[in-house]
C-alpha cells in the first residue's frame, strides 16, 4: 500500500491549479477528501500527517497524493541546494528518521529536490520544485510501505512528468 502526498495551496480539486498545469493524472488516480486521507493513514500507516486546510488529496491503489504550492504564503527565496541542506539537516535530527538519499532531478524543464527517507517505519519520497518566474513552487511527498518503494518511486516519476509549473 502506498501513500502519495504532495501539497498545493491555490486550488480546489475542481479547478485548475494557479501554480502548475496537470497534463493528466496517473491512471486510476481519484480525488479524495481530507477525511478519507485521515482514515487511510490511520488504518494503513505508522505515521500520520495532519491535513492542512489548503491541502488536496488523491488516491491510487491505496496511495494518497496531497499537494500544495507556495502561491498564497510568504516565501523566503532559497536555492534548492540551500533548501536541501536545511531539510536534510532537520530530518536527521528527528527521532526515528533515516535519510537514505537526497538528489536533484530535472523534469519538464523544472528542477526538483527529492528526499528519500524513512520515518516511524514508513517510507517517504518528498519533492520540492524550484521557483517559477513568480517565485512560486510546488512541494509534497509520497508515503508508502517499505515493501512498495519501487512502486512509490515510479509513481513519483509519473506524477512529476504530468505536472508543469506555470511561469
Amino acid at each position: 500500500m502506498l501513500l502519495l502526498t504532495s501539497t498545493l495551496l491555490t486550488f480546489s480539486q475542481e479547478k485548475e491549479p494557479d501554480v502548475f498545469i496537470v497534463k493528466s493524472l496517473p491512471k486510476d488516480m481519484k480525488a479524495i477528501t481530507p477525511e478519507e486521507y485521515t482514515s487511510i493513514c490511520h488504518q494503513q500507516f505508522n505515521y500520520f500527517h495532519e491535513p492542512l486546510a489548503d491541502q488536496h488529496f488523491y488516491k491510487k491503489e491505496g496511495m494518497l497524493l496531497s499537494y500544495r504550492s507556495s502561491a498564497d504564503i510568504p516565501v523566503t527565496r532559497l536555492p534548492l541546494e540551500s533548501r536541501q541542506i536545511q531539510r536534510v539537516s532537520l530530518m536527521k535530527k528527528l527521532s526515528g528518521t533515516t535519510v537514505n538519499e537526497s538528489r536533484m532531478v530535472t523534469i519538464n524543464n523544472t528542477r526538483f529536490l527529492i528526499i528519500d527517507y524513512v520515518h516511524a517505519g514508513d517510507g517517504f519520497l518528498d519533492y520540492t520544485s524550484d521557483y517559477n518566474s513568480k517565485i512560486e513552487f510546488v512541494y509534497g511527498h509520497i508515503q508508502y510501505k517499505l515493501a512498495d518503494k519501487q512502486k512509490a518511486t515510479q509513481l513519483l516519476q509519473d506524477w512529476l512528468q504530468m505536472i508543469q509549473l506555470k511561469n
